[in-house]
């Protein structure tokens, strides 16, 4: 038992808005670049988060928002059930993949840590 993670990013990030310099994007019209439901969003009738952030945008990913949903009882097992010496949580990522930015998965490692 344990996790794998191949290319991941973070649970609840792709839905998550991340105050600071996460960029939004206008969500009228049909916008197939736009998540269709932004967490925490400004403005969510108008605006949302461009679909994919945190895999091309790591470095606006705060964890702490992420791990704070999980310990407040979420659709995900709490990570303090792998730290169990006997659990191993494997995480990967392809030197050449263009689509998921190493900070992406590193992001993962934060939310398992």
């Amino acid at each position: 038992s344990g996790a794998c993670i191949v290319a991941g990013q973070p649970f609840r990030c792709a839905t998550t808005y991340f105050e600071g310099s996460d960029p939004l994007v206008v969500k009228l019209g049909g916008n197939r670049f736009a998540v269709p439901y932004c967490r925490n969003c400004p403005y969510s009738s108008l605006y949302t988060l461009s679909y994919d952030h945190c895999k091309h945008r790591p470095d606006v990913v705060d964890i702490g928002k992420l791990v704070d949903y999980v310990r407040r009882g979420g659709d995900l097992d709490d990570p303090s059930n792998l730290r169990d010496p006997r659990q191993r949580v494997y995480l990967f990522r392809a030197m050449k993949d263009e689509t998921y930015l190493p900070g992406s998965v590193a992001a993962v490692q934060g939310l398992y840590s």
